[in-house]
């Protein structure tokens, strides 16, 4: 196999050592990577200039990422390494990339694809609005660059990245206006049971869960009907859940989002300025609306919350008791 053509696309953890096994093997491979350094997503390399130590950047995983980018300075003359390459497009056994010296072909015989791992955003209401970014988006800006995307920033979505991504916004000095979290609190316990089989997996994350509570961060669980509010740009978020079977809450969000590419006439960054307002929808006693609102907006569900009452005084009549159940408050 030392006379054929392989190809490694990708120079995160896995296609370094791909490429470090073909090496030993006698195999000169190509290792292409869209980056400038390799490292890909979690192990990335801010780039010269703004180096930050290994702690700071990597937390618990500093000692992995300080051995995956000594793989690429080790094999040193044994590979083909091909930096700041995109890889567009493959046709049977030819590669089309895009680099640093423009359009060019190649050709291989052997193919090893490491693109790693890549966030799965889901359609909501407002999502392609600018101010919204993934998770990774947002953890790439702080790592390669050491910028937040803003001052004041709302993090949603459900999985292990949701509370690192918090602690990591919070600890670089970010005001963490909102956490919610898709994942009902109920699935969560569920799934404990297999997460004993990874005890050191589970014992970060719970690391990650306490420090951002002692930060005064918490996360809502079963977070759903998420709605990004504004016409050109970002001016606020509603959702419903977290605190009730109908609960609907509204932020208006006061973030400075700091575009690098667009600047204002003095030559600074361009700065959008918003107020902020956090309330939720409510019901008293006798099931008459207060709040800022006096109308329910359309996620807010105030019917509902009266049929909800209802059923639970029908319930607590039946059982010949007094429900102790709470409504929303």
């Amino acid at each position: 196999m030392a006379d054929r053509k392989v190809v490694v696309v990708g120079a995160g953890p896995a296609g370094l050592r791909a490429a470090e096994t073909l090496a030993r093997g006698g195999v000169r491979p190509v290792l292409i990577d869209e980056a400038a350094r390799a490292g890909g997503q979690i192990y990335r390399q801010p780039p010269p200039g703004a180096m930050r130590p290994a702690a700071a950047l990597y937390g618990f995983e500093a000692r992995k990422a300080v051995a995956v980018h000594a793989i690429l300075t080790s094999l040193k003359e044994a590979i083909d390494y091909r930096p700041q390459t995109v890889v567009w497009n493959v046709f049977e056994r030819h590669l089309d990339t895009l680099g640093p010296s423009g359009r060019s072909g190649l050709d291989f015989d052997r193919l090893v694809i490491a693109s790693g791992a890549m966030d799965r955003a889901l359609p909501f209401a407002g999502w392609t609005l600018p101010g919204v970014f993934t998770l990774g988006g947002a953890q790439i800006a702080l790592k390669a660059q050491g910028v937040s995307i803003g001052r004041r920033v709302a993090l949603v979505g459900a999985g292990p990245l949701l509370p690192l991504v918090t602690y990591q916004y919070a600890k670089a000095g970010a005001e963490i206006a909102a956490v919610l979290d898709a994942t009902p609190f109920s699935a969560k316990l569920r799934n404990v049971s297999g997460l004993l089989a990874e005890p050191g997996t589970l014992a970060k994350g719970v690391w990650y869960l306490l420090r951002n509570a002692i930060s005064g961060v918490t996360a809502g669980s079963g977070v759903r009907a998420i709605h990004v509010e504004g016409q050109d740009r970002v001016s606020g978020l509603r959702w419903r859940g977290c605190g009730g079977p109908r609960a609907s809450r509204r932020l208006r969000r006061g973030w400075r989002i700091v575009r690098t590419a667009q600047r204002d006439p003095t030559g600074g960054p361009r700065r959008l300025r918003l107020r902020v307002r956090c309330h939720r929808t409510a019901m008293d006693s006798t099931t008459r609306r207060r709040g800022p609102f006096k109308r329910a907006s359309s996620l807010s569900g105030g019917g509902r919350r009266r049929d909800w009452w209802r059923r639970r005084r029908r319930t607590a009549g039946r059982t010949g008791g007094t429900s102790r159940a709470r409504g929303p408050r």
